[in-house]
């Protein structure tokens, strides 16, 4: 059986109970995230899921209020993380990549300097390995695609397509 977590469904206008558009989806044992707005982060755990158990964002488009968690999300899911868990795979229209690239290239990612800091840092690596991680603690796994209309990825019992 199916299950979506409906994590935001407004608008981009800030209400104190709205959120911009996030969905999680539980399915043949896959957790997927559709859309990463406004607090989605945090509404993905009250939901009772962590972000090291997703496995797939899929964006549906690059406006904020579908992508402005995008960094936290990211973020979270690799500092919570021991090591062991599966690559990040993202997929998205064009921008995806770049944007991703944006995000975490240990070059010019906007946030580089913060999870080289958490990689090399003695206390962090202290709390990671306290969490169950071994070192050395490795960078952010992300696979970033950007799509086109037609058939998106295949898992064994679900499948996504882009029109």
């Amino acid at each position: 059986m199916a299950t979506i977590h409906i994590l935001g469904a407004g608008t981009p206008t800030p209400t104190p109970d709205r959120f911009g558009s996030s969905f999680a989806l539980e399915i043949a044992g896959d957790q997927i995230m559709i859309d990463c707005g406004p607090a989605a982060t945090h509404k993905l755990v009250k939901a009772g899921l962590w972000p090291t158990e997703i496995d797939y964002l899929f964006f549906t488009h690059h406006h904020f209020d579908h992508d402005i968690d995008y960094p936290c999300f990211l973020l979270c899911r690799w500092d919570q993380s021991v090591g062991n868990e599966n690559t990040l795979k993202v997929f998205g229209p064009n921008l995806t990549e770049k944007i991703t690239k944006g995000i975490l290239d240990e070059s010019i990612g906007l946030f580089a300097h913060d999870w080289i800091a958490r990689v090399s840092h003695p206390l962090s690596q202290r709390i990671h390995v306290n969490r169950g991680g071994t070192l050395p603690r490795k960078p952010p796994q992300v696979e970033a695609i950007d799509i086109e209309p037609g058939p998106v990825f295949k898992a064994t019992n679900w499948s996504v397509n882009s029109a």
